[in-house]
């Protein structure tokens, strides 16, 4: 999920107009593991909700053809996600945040 828009908290962004209104809700993901393989992913607003194939190599999270590649950590046997960022078509950043639930 987006948090941050070229450094700005992205509400604020979203709100002063240097971040697309829709920014959060295109940006937002949900979902759950449901196997060894797989994750059920919600996006745009809950509208559409699939079983995606993911893979976990070399500290990236990759579920099926989403455009984030979520880095992580494991660390005694506990997984967590650093923020990291990702470059929007107009060569924006955006600050992106995984929490597990």
């Amino acid at each position: 999920m987006p948090i941050k828009y070229d450094g700005v908290d992205i509400n604020d962004a979203m709100d002063n107009g240097t971040a697309p209104q829709s920014t959060v809700h295109d940006g937002h993901l949900e979902g759950s593991f449901i196997n060894d393989h797989e994750a059920r992913m919600t996006y745009v607003m809950g509208a559409t909700n699939n079983v995606e194939h993911y893979t976990l190599k070399n500290g990236i999270l990759k579920i099926g053809a989403f455009v984030y590649q979520v880095p992580y950590t494991m660390n005694n046997g506990v997984v967590s996600f650093p923020l990291w960022e990702e470059k929007t078509n107009g060569n924006h950043t955006m600050t992106m945040e995984m929490k597990l639930e």
